[in-house]
């Protein structure tokens, strides 16, 4: 009897102390974009298939500022535009002229608005648990709703700085961000940046 009521308390020690790290996890990682006001950088994606193989490599520029505000503007090997203010969400391929806009209605929409999400929004749509080592420290997030556009999202940071995103969707396939040029918390980036225009496109 007494070795059987250790069990159960140990049981119940193992999913307590699980419960924490997983609640100190979202509200580490919440601490840390919090003090992400905004961010430019330069970024490399490298799309690889559920058996490694390279599908496709892209480069381009990303700005983001708080609250909900993105710009994902790929420049090579072709062009393609993804914006939000927070209340519409653009993407726009100018090779096809080809615009489509809906409401903006969740950070999860695109995984890059992860970047932008309260403790709360993180701790009720995903799981989270963190890796730490000596100079990175890895979060990585798993969708708790079915629906999801990805499996798994890893979000590294060197020294402090966003530097990688790793996504993983639900039929294996590998998408890998590697941010550079990384400049954070500088002066507000105009709202314009963030509204789109044929002009702001071109």
């Amino acid at each position: 009897m007494m070795r059987m009521l250790l069990r159960v308390c140990l049981v119940s020690l193992l999913l307590v102390s699980g419960a924490l790290r997983a609640e100190t996890a979202a509200d580490t990682l919440s601490a840390t974009l919090g003090e992400l006001k905004n961010l430019a950088a330069t970024f490399e994606q490298t799309v690889r298939d559920d058996e490694g193989e390279i599908l496709e490599t892209s480069s381009g520029t990303l700005q983001f500022q708080r609250p909900h505000h993105m710009r994902w503007e790929v420049a090579a090997p072709y062009r393609y535009l993804i914006l939000t203010n927070g209340q519409s969400l653009w993407r726009y391929d100018p090779d096809f002229e080809q615009l489509t806009e809906e409401p903006f209605s969740s950070v999860s929409q695109t995984p890059l608005m992860i970047l932008a999400a309260t403790a709360d929004e993180l701790a009720s749509q995903y799981d989270i648990s963190l890796v730490s080592g000596k100079e990175t420290r890895q979060y990585v997030l798993k969708p708790r709703q079915k629906q999801s556009e990805f499996s798994r999202l890893v979000l590294t940071f060197t020294e402090g700085k966003l530097a990688r995103m790793t996504l993983r969707d639900k039929l294996g396939q590998e998408t890998s961000i590697a941010l550079k040029n990384v400049t954070a918390n500088q002066a507000p980036i105009a709202e314009s940046r963030f509204i789109f225009t044929q002009e702001g496109a071109s």
